[in-house]
């Protein structure tokens, strides 16, 4: 890439620094040699100047001066005493050549980091007729196509008064279930009553059940609980007046409840 060869002093002077180099000369060199190296009067490196290139009346150079790589540049007044020798040098390294586009239509050129080559337009595929459609990969991985926007699966839950059932897409579903009952009011401290599920879990599993009373007991503190573990058919509701109770008082008005059991169903 060619540039501009500019002096940072502006006229360029005599050795003594009294009045301009007039007459004088600038030699090029290839850097720190003395072989001589040409010059150009134009951007496009095509016309040769002169080497030396001689200094105008004004002190500068006569021609413009256009450089192509790394010299060493000599000033002589016109006496030709050397008024300075340096090096000069690009200041912006060369970029990355540009490869022959030829065999390349509808390629576009990018960098892969170390040089500039020609790759692939991935385009977006023409949406004429394609309403409603999504853009995605194609199988071989290199371009895209639009296809119909599949429909969501409808989810998978059964919502009834008494139960909620929900499917994960497995083997298996969670079903809740919710009732309420009454045990009989036993005269003692305790008494319990069969709750049979209106639908069962999965045979072998132990569903989840908690137990809330609803209605106020004289006799209470109050203790509900299941007889065991339930079962995948139904438990045991059991309520006991809690030990301790310094009122001593039975059971006399019938307990009422609400339960809930969480488990699973075969899907």
């Amino acid at each position: 890439m060619s540039y501009r060869f500019v002096d940072p002093d502006g006229p360029l002077i005599n050795l003594l620094g009294t009045e301009t180099a007039a007459g004088g000369s600038v030699q090029f060199y290839d850097y720190q040699t003395t072989t001589p190296k040409n010059t150009y009067s134009d951007r496009d490196l095509t016309t040769p100047n002169p080497n030396p290139v001689p200094i105008a009346v004004d002190g500068r150079l006569s021609v413009e001066v256009w450089l192509d790589g790394e010299y060493t540049a000599v000033l002589k007044d016109q006496d030709d005493n050397t008024v300075w020798t340096r090096d000069i040098v690009p200041e912006v390294a060369p970029g990355a050549a540009i490869p022959d586009p030829a065999g390349q239509d509808g390629k576009v050129l990018k960098s892969n980091g170390s040089i500039l080559v020609y790759d692939t337009v991935r385009e977006m595929p023409d949406p004429t007729g394609s309403a409603g459609e999504m853009v995605v990969v194609n199988s071989t991985g290199d371009g895209y196509l639009t296809q119909p926007i599949p429909d969501l699966p409808e989810p998978d839950i059964t919502i009834a008064a008494d139960k909620v059932v929900i499917g994960g897409g497995g083997s298996l579903k969670k079903m809740e279930l919710y009732g309420s009952g009454t045990a009989p009011a036993s005269g003692t401290t305790s008494t319990s009553v069969a709750v049979n599920f209106t639908t069962a879990f999965k045979a072998g599993t132990v569903p989840f059940v908690s137990i809330t009373l609803t209605n106020a007991q004289a006799s209470g503190p109050f203790v509900s609980r299941t007889s065991g573990d339930p079962t995948s058919a139904g438990f045991t509701a059991v309520f006991d007046v809690a030990e301790g109770n310094s009122a001593g008082g039975n059971i006399v008005t019938a307990p009422t409840f609400r339960w809930k059991a969480e488990g699973v169903v075969d899907a």
